[in-house]
């Protein structure tokens, strides 16, 4: 199934693109080299407007300076709307598709493709352990490089980097903290302490948080908890150290959601007409997380124009689940009744992350051109041991469910899979920012991956574990090239385009020496400030192509190949054109398609291969549009009205059912004082019922009805 392109979108496309050089902005704003990364930040800390970004070079570079689309949530913002995790921010990006994988970790597609196969989490510049809930009680900014990011950040970065800037230790004492009660018995707090001797040079910061929730779906509690103390000590005023460390628990029940109803006579499947708070999960199901992540920043200012930096980082993240995963609703002959198929999932995971890496940052010119350069490099070991288990289960009735299975212990497992993987890798990689003019500046960027993967067994290490194991020795030489241009109409109008590589390796559960996943991405934007830099408009148009897709077997082992593009248009518009008054507004279209796609199915006959290729991919609806808005009244009080909409999108690479698209209502009324705040807030006032995350084409997660959510915060 291929689908052609209406011309009005090549017209809307051409438009967009020429509109930069119809606009002309009066407002006076900064030259980027005349510029220090100070006065950039404490200017941001003034608006709401971001007004720079680090993902392309590690530093501070205007917005309007970077010919990359880079997307940016602040903490004003996000904390308007009571965000509690990553995704609920990413929700004000355009093209991001917010989905939850089983209920216990973040999970979200960037132009098409999904986070936890093609996108890299970074806190502070390092990379993450995978599958987590990031939760924004330690959180200043939130910063989304699109495409691929692999030139500066290694493998896995194929359609998206998504950088969490943490709060960091300053020069005063204060104490920040609040507490919220809302819908479905959750209680939420939090705390920000400060402390710090100036003449010494010595700050301090804890941030810490403590949630628990019932989720509106049955036995779905959860309950989390985090603790992230920080200090810095400015050695001289050209020298400091910080030393960062956080402690996370995380407890959830694990959701596959309601099952999608098949029947024999080859009707559409659709979803079954159940309660939608209804779980045919067992009752021991049951996820627990606890994470560790230690920091250590040297930085030091040898000169007006240079600067070295060391950030050494260590993550572990321990992960016990067991979790029941849904195959559907069919008729169960000749009982005559639907039955829910069911099988659980068992995983034990240990993921370890221990890295260094070393930057030099310098300015110089080589005659009129002058050079904002980044040169480094990075050393890190990632182990992965982890042991995936599966056993059949009793089905269980779809309109009565009684559960027969109550004791793990009774487990039969059929399947494991077993891996102890270790992975090396050593890159070196560059950055330059060349401005040749004062209208036209060049981005060249790289970085040379040497990876040596490493999940060799002893013999008796095969027998004992009872499972499938990888077995094997991989290494790879990747290097990732960025290259782009800006062209500056005025101070306040860009157009832009770059292109850029990136790879992925395969996953540890893939046979034999595979090729890396590869992403190409090809952009051209344009970047608009206006109202006296009151507001900003950006517009990017996009061709993103994925080769070497891993796709899994019946048996979870990953064993073919697959290829697909994404084209789109997304626009973001934040301005704040008066006092007290905010608006984001988002909107992303996408073509995106299977080019080349084939999976194994089991059916009754056995398993057989069947052709996806010109199909949509699961989760890529072609239209997202996120809107946010806040006015603050001069007697205290505030309102904020925001909107989602999602259009229609397929949850399996198959085609053969679709969630609805849905609209979505939000408000906020706040009243705010200087020692203090109270925020109200309203999600899906409609109460519309609609889907997110989908499974194998088998179930779909129903989202939250309307829920109330009231927080109150302290300030000293």
């Amino acid at each position: 199934m291929t689908r052609s392109k209406p011309l009005i979108t090549l017209k809307f496309t051409i438009l967009l693109l020429l509109l930069p050089f119809a606009v002309q902005a009066q407002n006076e704003v900064w030259r980027y080299y005349e510029a220090s990364d100070t006065l950039i930040v404490e200017a941001e800390r003034e608006t709401q407007l971001p007004s720079y970004s680090t993902m392309i070079s590690k530093i501070p570079i205007r917005l309007q300076d970077t010919p990359a689309s880079v997307g940016i949530v602040l903490k004003s913002q996000f904390d308007s709307q009571n965000a509690m995790i990553l995704s609920d921010a990413m929700r004000n990006i355009s093209g991001a598709n917010i989905q939850s994988n089983f209920g216990v970790h973040d999970y979200f597609y960037i132009r098409g493709f999904n986070s936890l196969d093609n996108g890299m989490i970074l806190t502070d510049g390092t990379i993450e352990t995978e599958s987590t809930f990031y939760n924004l009680y330690n959180i200043e900014r939130i910063e989304v490089l699109k495409g691929p990011g692999a030139f500066l950040y290694g493998g896995n970065p194929l359609s998206g980097t998504v950088n969490l800037a943490r709060k960091q230790p300053i020069y005063r004492s204060f104490l920040d903290a609040s507490g919220s009660v809302g819908a479905f018995n959750t209680f939420r707090g939090t705390v920000d302490l400060g402390l710090a001797d100036i003449q010494s040079g010595v700050a301090f910061r804890l941030n810490g948080f403590w949630h628990e929730s019932d989720n509106f779906r049955d036995e779905k509690q959860s309950k989390q908890f985090a603790i992230n103390p920080a200090f810095t000590w400015r050695i001289t005023p050209r020298t400091d150290i910080t030393v960062n460390f956080e402690y996370a628990q995380n407890d959830f029940k694990p959701d596959s959601g309601l099952p999608i109803r098949f029947s024999f006579d080859g009707s559409a499947p659709v979803l079954a007409e159940v309660p939608r708070e209804r779980s045919y999960q067992t009752p021991f199901d049951d996820s627990d997380q606890t994470i560790y992540r230690t920091r250590f920043d040297f930085s030091s200012k040898i000169s007006e124009n240079i600067t070295i930096r060391n950030k050494s980082y260590f993550a572990d993240q321990d992960w016990q689940t067991t979790g029941t995963l849904l195959f559907g609703a069919t008729p169960s002959l000749p009982q005559g009744q639907i039955v829910v198929n069911r099988a659980v999932q068992n995983l034990n995971d240990r993921q370890k992350y221990l890295g260094n890496q070393f930057d030099l940052l310098s300015t110089f010119e080589t005659g009129s051109v002058k050079h904002n350069f980044v040169t480094g490099f990075e050393v890190t070991r990632y182990d992965d041991d982890f042991r995936l288990r599966f056993a059949g289960i009793a089905p269980i009735d779809l309109m009565q469910p009684v559960e027969s299975t109550t004791d793990s212990n009774l487990l039969f497992y059929l399947q494991t899979t077993s891996v102890d993987a270790k992975t090396t890798t050593f890159a070196p990689y560059f950055a330059d920012q060349i401005a040749l003019n004062d209208r036209l500046k060049v981005f060249v960027g790289g970085r040379y991956d040497v990876i040596t993967y490493d999940d060799t067994r002893t013999a008796e290490d095969l027998i004992s574990s009872l499972a499938f194991t990888t077995d094997t020795e991989r290494n790879y030489k990747k290097f990732s090239p960025m290259a782009g241009a800006l062209v500056s109409a005025s101070e306040n109008v860009s157009l832009y385009f770059n292109g850029g590589k990136a790879f992925a390796p395969p996953s540890t559960l893939t046979n034999g020496s595979p090729e890396p996943e590869e992403s190409t991405q090809f952009e051209l934007g344009s970047k608009i400030r206006f109202l006296q830099g009151k507001a900003n408009i950006d517009i990017a148009v996009y061709h993103l192509n994925k080769d070497n897709i891993e796709i899994p077997d019946s048996t979870g082992v990953f064993t073919q190949l697959g290829k697909q593009r994404s084209n789109g248009i997304e626009l973001d518009l934040q301005s704040q054109p008066f006092d007290g008054v905010f608006t984001s507004l988002s909107y992303a279209y996408a073509d995106a398609e299977l080019t080349d796609f084939s999976e194994m199915v089991q059916t009754q006959f056995g398993e057989i291969r069947m052709d996806r290729s010109g199909n949509i991919p699961a989760f890529a609806p072609e239209h997202i549009l996120n809107f946010w808005t806040t006015k603050k009244l001069q007697n205290g009080f505030g309102i904020g009205l925001g909107t989602r909409f999602v259009s229609k999108q397929y949850i399996a690479a198959d085609n053969m059912y679709k969630i609805d698209g849905y609209f979505l209502l939000n408000a906020a009324i706040f009243y705010q004082k200087p020692t203090w705040r109270w925020n109200l807030n309203f999600n899906n006032i409609t109460n519309t019922d609609y889907e997110m995350r989908g499974f194998m084409g088998n179930s779909v997660i129903p989202a939250n009805p309307f829920t109330v959510l009231s927080t109150v915060e302290i300030r000293l």
